[in-house]
């Protein structure tokens, strides 16, 4: 089966609503972000449903995405990092409009637009794990006591 690849036009919309109203990615306005649907969308470990992902383009490939594009001008000014979010469109189609917010939301979370780089999860742990552990990492204590206060507050 042949890759479709499109223009994720409503995410983007989500992103840069996102990108002005949440201080943590103010920066994002300066890094070029290309959003993506990839049909079909590959499959994580053991056939675990991935829904999105997000990559930053070694500097060859996003070179070449830039010298595709119609706007000269735009091409000269972009700076030489571009970060490539992709989205299961079936996964999306399904979507409440809320946890698509967040979907968009975690993906952005993994753009250090500062440095330049891919961010790393916060909290990566098996439910078995934390069943029988439970916060035994500092950043799960930390999430921990983040998921308290919101339960508490309705919200930060």
């Amino acid at each position: 089966m042949e890759t479709r690849i499109w223009k994720a036009t409503e995410p983007a919309e989500v992103a840069e609503r996102l990108i002005g109203e949440v201080s943590d990615f103010h920066a994002h306005s300066l890094a070029t972000i290309f959003y993506v649907f990839v049909d079909p969308y590959p499959q994580g470990a053991k056939g675990c449903r991935i829904l999105a992902s997000t990559a930053k383009l070694p500097k060859v490939q996003a070179a070449i995405i830039k010298g595709l594009s119609d706007d000269r001008d735009s091409f000269e000014a972009t700076p030489g990092v571009v970060f490539v979010i992709r989205f299961d469109p079936d996964a999306w189609e399904v979507m409440q409009p809320t946890e698509r917010e967040a979907l968009v939301h975690h993906e952005l979370c993994h753009i250090d637009a500062v440095d330049m780089a891919i961010r790393p999860h916060t909290v990566e742990e098996h439910a078995a794990t934390y069943r029988r552990y439970g916060a035994w990492q500092p950043a799960l204590r930390l999430f921990g006591q983040i998921a308290a206060l919101r339960e508490t507050t309705d919200g930060l």
